[in-house]
């Protein structure tokens, strides 16, 4: 997996979904990490679809806090789907897409599922939601000064999993030794 700006600090600076709801590490008796993973639905996880808060496996459908999305993410694959999958369904942002999307690609990397072709091509799709639905996005590293175009890191996301980039998106390299994310029409 990537390496991301640490988890405590992304808490810090992003908007919350919920900030009063509870630490997440336990909810209605499950452990976060021993959650498991059913398709439900292919959309689910991919914005505009909110499928995922009808979900039976989803123990965050009343919502997750700014915390907690981040601990869930920090927890497992599958419980970062459902806390970031959440916050993307009532809170739309590239953030939140993206970060389903690594959730995504980290239940397909694990393959403890029934159908590892049908989770990659939803991973595939989360990242390209990232681009189409929300270009310019970002995250911030540790000091919340920086900035990491998101674009980039989807386009990373969709080759690293074998898949093609649609609808013209590019890598171009920044004056600054970055990377940006631009649509060739």
């Amino acid at each position: 997996m990537r390496t991301l700006p640490t988890l405590a600090t992304l808490a810090a600076l992003t908007t919350g979904c919920a900030d009063d709801l509870p630490d997440p590490a336990y909810r209605y008796g499950v452990v976060l990490a021993d959650l498991s993973f059913e398709v439900t639905d292919p959309d689910m996880g991919i914005h505009p679809n909110r499928s995922i808060l009808a979900d039976p496996g989803n123990p965050f459908v009343e919502g997750i806090s700014l915390e907690g999305k981040f601990a869930a993410f920090g927890d497992s694959p599958v419980a970062g789907f459902y806390g970031m999958g959440t916050a993307l369904a009532y809170e739309p942002t590239g953030e939140h897409q993206y970060y389903t999307a690594v959730s995504l690609e980290g239940i397909y990397d694990e393959r403890d599922i029934a159908d590892p072709g049908l989770v990659r091509d939803m991973a595939i799709r989360a990242y390209q939601s990232v681009l189409d639905t929300f270009p310019g996005s970002v995250t911030y590293d540790e000091t919340g000064r920086f900035a990491y175009s998101l674009g980039p890191l989807a386009i990373d996301g969709i080759e690293g999993l074998g898949g093609e980039v649609a609808n013209g998106w590019v890598k171009v390299p920044t004056a600054d030794g970055g990377f940006t994310a631009v649509q060739n029409q």
